[in-house]
C-alpha cells in the first residue's frame, strides 16, 4: 500500500486455486478506483491467459481467469496467480 497526495495504491496476488472470487483492498476508497491485472504464467505453455476483472467497487473486485490453447478451446484457469492493483482517491 502506497498513499500519494489524496491517491492510494494497492497491489497484490490473487487467483491460486480459483476461476471466479471477490478481492478486498482492507479499507474503503472514496470513489471506485481503476484496477488492472497481469497474470503470471509458465511461458512453456502454449496458451493465451485472460483475467477478466469487473464489479468494481469502493472495497473490492471480483475476477475470473480463462485460457484459450492452441486449438482454440476455452476453459477455466484455476491454478494460474496474477497480480493486480487499484489506484484510487481515499479523500
Amino acid at each position: 500500500m502506497v498513499d500519494v497526495n489524496f491517491s492510494r495504491i494497492v497491489y497484490g496476488t490473487a487467483g491460486d486455486g480459483s476461476t471466479t472470487r471477490t478481492v478486498s483492498y482492507g479499507f474503503d476508497y472514496k470513489s471506485t478506483p481503476t484496477v488492472t491485472a497481469g497474470i503470471i504464467v509458465n511461458p512453456i505453455y502454449s496458451s493465451i491467459y485472460v483475467v477478466m476483472i469487473y464489479n468494481i467497487t469502493t472495497s473490492g473486485f471480483q475476477y475470473k481467469k480463462m485460457f484459450i490453447t492452441n486449438s482454440g478451446s476455452v476453459t477455466e484457469a484455476s491454478k494460474e496467480k496474477f497480480n493486480w492493483i487499484a489506484i484510487g482517491t481515499i479523500n
